[in-house]
């Protein structure tokens, strides 16, 4: 029989990833952001507060030495982003953040504390008892947000005033950041749907949520105009990567060595295409210009910069503004760029990381996403999870970042990769 302390902490945790999604405040400033970021530093407050005490007169709350080796790479991550801001341009702005954004250090702070709480909590009540509830909830909070996008202004535009001004992203404000939240939902409902113990009731509403995503007005919308093409060619890469997960995951020797070849082949080409797309003198640089606009590139040219200026430390987390003043490019003023002149994100989570803690900073968030696919290896390979759900989560992982090269997180997105990495 659970505590009620424990009641707290798994319920607590369950609402959390049920309510942040949608739940918005209109009487505050930047109130899609705020709304969230306030409502979860306070919940992590209170779930950690008594997690703390559970952990101490219950040690099966507690990490192992071989667990805290798996959190090493984030903690890492999280810990030389803290020394970067400390010798960063402006801390009081790597640790804050601004109030639109909400994903300074402080933020970060309290994802790592989440993080551990529901770790803790799949340690302690195993996948099956606690990881699907805890994905089922996140999905139920990601409906309502997707209902919101429906009836927003790129949809049925109800004239609704929160929903007028939602740019196309429901309750969060933002067609791209909403798009990155439902990404991790498709993905996450369809490893449900492979769920022998799912209820058939609960699998129709996956599979209507899953259509209902898909034709929204920000993937192939119904309404027009694609609103979240990186999400949505995000998704395509990580079908196409779930196949070769597939055959890499094989017990059949010469299919297993096909899979991984083909991770391999395909890893090479991106870095191929990628390059061509980065040298001016190509036709893929052209015709990145002509579908997404030239203002990427330079943001990005300006973070190449800012790193060769200081590799180790960048200018600090949530410091870009400073990069783009420093290295400003007068072609971002011409017609064609002058959409999103200023930015204080490099529209590219590696360009972005590296403006905020260096070289040091890129390298431990690829080791922590790369833990991330170890420890669904892990799982895999102790029965925990079948083929088929070891694909479909390794495919999350590139699906998620294969869309970051072209937008930012948000407070949304980071909850929704520690959920997947708790």
């Amino acid at each position: 029989m659970k505590s009620w302390r424990e009641k707290i902490i798994e319920y607590g945790t369950l609402f959390l990833v049920f309510l942040t999604p949608f739940i918005c405040f209109g009487n505050l400033y930047s109130s899609y952001s705020t709304s969230k970021t306030f409502f979860f530093y306070a919940a992590v407050q209170v779930i950690f507060a008594f997690w703390l005490y559970q952990s101490y007169v219950d040690s099966s709350y507690r990490f192992s030495k071989k667990d805290w080796l798996i959190l090493a790479p984030f903690l890492g991550y999280v810990l030389w982003l803290t020394i970067s801001g400390i010798f960063g341009a402006d801390f009081e702005m790597s640790f804050w953040s601004i109030l639109e954004r909400g994903t300074g250090l402080l933020s970060l702070y309290h994802l790592t504390v989440f993080l551990l709480v529901i770790a803790s909590l799949i340690k302690k009540n195993g996948f099956v008892n606690y990881g699907y509830k805890l994905i089922g909830w996140f999905i139920g909070g990601s409906a309502v947000l997707l209902t919101s996008v429906w009836l927003g202004n790129e949809g049925f535009n109800l004239p609704l005033n929160i929903l007028e001004k939602s740019k196309g992203g429901g309750l969060m404000g933002n067609s791209s950041l909403t798009a990155t939240v439902l990404l991790f939902s498709f993905f996450f409902s369809i490893f449900l749907l492979t769920v022998k113990e799912i209820s058939k009731k609960y699998k129709i509403f996956l599979s209507l949520f899953l259509v209902l995503t898909i034709f929204s007005p920000l993937f192939v919308s119904l309404f027009g105009a694609i609103s979240a093409r990186g999400a949505l060619l995000g998704i395509g890469a990580g079908g196409v990567f779930f196949i070769f997960a597939y055959l890499a995951l094989s017990k059949k020797k010469i299919t297993r060595i096909g899979g991984l070849s083909l991770i391999f082949l395909s890893l090479l080409a991106s870095i191929f295409v990628w390059q061509k797309v980065m040298n001016p003198e190509t036709s893929l640089n052209e015709k990145f210009k002509e579908y997404v606009g030239e203002n990427r590139l330079i943001f990005w040219d300006i973070s190449k910069k800012t790193l060769k200026e200081n590799p180790l430390f960048g200018f600090g987390p949530e410091n870009y503004r400073v990069a783009q003043q420093k290295f400003i490019d007068p072609h971002i003023y011409e017609i064609s760029n002058s959409i999103e002149v200023w930015s204080d994100r490099a529209h590219n989570v590696i360009f972005d990381i590296g403006v905020a803690g260096g070289y040091p900073a890129i390298i431990l968030y690829i080791t922590f996403l790369l833990s991330i696919f170890y420890g669904i290896y892990v799982a895999f390979r102790e029965g925990k999870i079948t083929r088929t759900q070891a694909g479909i989560l390794s495919s999350l992982v590139v699906a998620y970042f294969f869309q970051n090269l072209f937008v930012f997180d948000s407070l949304m997105s980071l909850i929704s990769l520690m959920i997947l990495a708790g």
